[in-house]
C-alpha cells in the first residue's frame, strides 16, 4: 500500500472513531449564554437579520449584544443551520454537531501530521484518539463554543507548514503550502482573537525547518516566507473585505487602541494565581483535567527530543494561558471542566507529547508502558465526569463542598 494511501486510511479511521464516540454522546443542550449568543448570531445572519443577538435581550449579561465576537464560527453555521430548516431538523442542535465534527477532523489530522513527522502508526492512531477521547477537546466537542474550530484551524496550518518543508518539493508547491497555511492562520484569528500569540511560534518553527533543510541558505528562506507573507495577507484583507462590516468590531485601529489603553490598566494582582491556576487549580487546571499533557515535563530530560520544537510548541502554549490570566486577572478563580480557552493550543500540546509518548508505549521496560497507559486511562476517565454534570453544576457542587 502506498504510504499516503495507509495515511488516509488511518486519519479516516481516527476521525470516524471519535466522531461515532461524540454522536453518542450528543445532546444539543447549552450550558452557558454564550452557546446561546453564537447560536442566535448564526440564525440571524441566516435570515438577513444583522449580526446582533436582540433575542437574548432578557439576558443580563448579554442584553441582546453580540460583544463584537468574531465572526468565522457564526458564519460557518449559517448553511447548516439553513439546511437544517430546510428539512425540518433542529437548527440549533445542527450547531452543536459542528464542534464535533472540527473535533474529529483535528483529530485526524493530528495523525497526518504524526506520520509526516516519521512516527511508526500505532502511535499516530493513538495521538489522534488521545485528542479526540483523552483530553478537555472531548466534552467541548459537545458544546457551542468556536474554541474547537480555532483548534481544527491551527491543526491544519500546522500540516501545511509540515508538508512545505520535506526535501524534493519545487517551489511552487513549497509556496503554495506556505501561503495556505499563513492563510488559515488568520482565519484562526477571525475564529478567536487571542489565537494571535500562536502564529509567532508556527512562523519561526516553519521558517528554522526551511531553513535547516535548504543547508543554511537563509536568504532563499527570507524570501519564501516575505512572499508567501505577501501573499497570505493579500488574500486574507481580501476575504475580510467580503465580511459583513458589523461583523468586524475586534478587527479595527479603535479596538487595538482599546487593547492598548485598557490592558495595562487591568488589575494584574492574581496574574501568577490566575496563570497557575489554567494549569493546576482542582477547579479548571488543564494538567487536573487532561492529565496526559504531564507527559510535557518530560521532554527536556529526553534526550532523542527536538528541543526547539519542545521550546515552540509549549511556549505557544504558555503564551496562550498568560494572554488569558493578563485578561482574566479578577476571575482567576472561576471554575469550569478544564480550562477551554487553552484549547485551541491543545494540538500544539499533543505534538509536544509525541516523543515521550512513543518511547512510553515502545518501551521494553514493563513499568513505563504500563505508567503510560495508566496515564491515558486516566485521561479518557477524568472526560467522563464531564459527561456526566454539566459545568454550572459542578461549579455550584465544587463551591458547596469546598468553599
Amino acid at each position: 500500500m502506498h504510504p499516503n494511501s495507509s495515511r488516509s486510511v488511518s486519519a479516516y479511521l481516527v476521525f470516524s472513531i471519535v466522531l461515532l464516540v461524540y454522536l453518542l454522546a450528543f445532546t444539543g443542550f447549552a450550558s452557558t449564554d454564550d452557546e446561546q449568543l453564537f447560536s442566535t448570531l448564526t440564525a440571524n445572519l441566516a435570515h438577513n437579520r444583522g449580526y446582533s443577538a436582540l433575542p437574548l435581550f432578557g439576558n443580563d449579561r448579554l442584553q441582546g449584544e453580540s460583544g463584537g465576537v468574531e465572526p468565522l464560527h457564526p458564519i460557518l453555521g449559517i448553511p447548516f443551520y439553513l439546511v437544517a430548516e430546510r428539512i425540518g431538523l433542529g437548527k440549533v442542535q445542527v450547531l452543536f454537531l459542528l464542534p464535533a465534527l472540527y473535533t474529529a477532523l483535528t483529530a485526524a489530522l493530528l495523525v497526518m501530521i504524526s506520520e509526516v513527522k516519521g512516527y511508526p502508526p500505532k502511535i499516530t492512531l493513538l495521538i489522534g484518539l488521545i485528542y479526540g477521547l483523552a483530553t478537555i477537546a472531548f466534552p467541548y466537542a459537545r458544546t457551542n463554543f468556536r474554541k474547537p474550530l480555532a483548534a481544527l484551524l491551527i491543526t491544519i496550518a500546522i500540516l501545511c507548514f509540515e508538508k512545505s518543508v520535506p526535501p524534493g518539493k519545487n517551489i511552487w508547491e513549497n509556496l503554495i503550502y506556505s501561503v495556505s497555511g499563513s492563510v488559515i492562520l488568520i482565519l484562526s484569528v477571525l475564529t478567536k482573537i487571542t489565537t494571535i500569540v500562536l502564529i509567532p511560534f508556527l512562523l519561526v518553527s516553519s521558517f528554522r525547518k526551511k531553513y535547516k533543510m535548504k543547508n543554511g541558505t537563509i536568504s532563499k528562506s527570507v524570501r519564501l516566507t516575505l512572499i508567501s507573507g505577501f501573499f497570505a495577507v493579500s488574500l486574507g484583507l481580501i476575504f475580510i473585505s467580503i465580511l459583513p462590516k458589523e461583523t468586524l468590531s475586534r478587527f479595527n485601529f479603535q479596538f487595538l487602541e482599546y487593547i492598548r489603553y485598557t490592558l495595562p490598566r487591568i488589575p494584574h494582582d492574581h496574574f501568577w494565581s490566575a496563570l497557575a491556576g489554567l494549569f493546576f487549580s482542582p477547579g479548571k487546571g488543564l494538567f487536573i483535567y487532561s492529565p496526559i499533557f504531564f507527559l510535557l515535563f518530560v521532554p527536556p530530560f529526553f534526550r532523542r527530543y527536538k528541543k526547539f520544537e519542545w521550546i515552540v510548541y509549549c511556549g505557544a502554549l504558555l503564551a496562550l494561558a498568560s494572554v488569558q490570566a493578563l485578561i482574566y486577572d479578577e476571575q482567576w478563580w472561576s471554575i469550569s471542566w478544564g480550562t477551554r480557552a487553552l484549547l485551541p493550543a491543545l494540538p500544539l500540546a499533543c505534538l509536544a507529547s509525541l516523543p515521550v509518548l512513543d518511547a512510553g508505549i515502545q518501551n521494553k521496560n514493563n513499568v513505563f508502558r504500563f505508567s503510560t497507559f495508566s496515564l491515558i486511562a486516566l485521561s479518557v476517565l477524568s472526560q467522563m465526569g464531564r459527561l456526566l454534570t454539566s459545568d454550572p453544576a459542578y461549579a455550584n457542587w465544587v463551591v458547596q463542598n469546598t468553599g
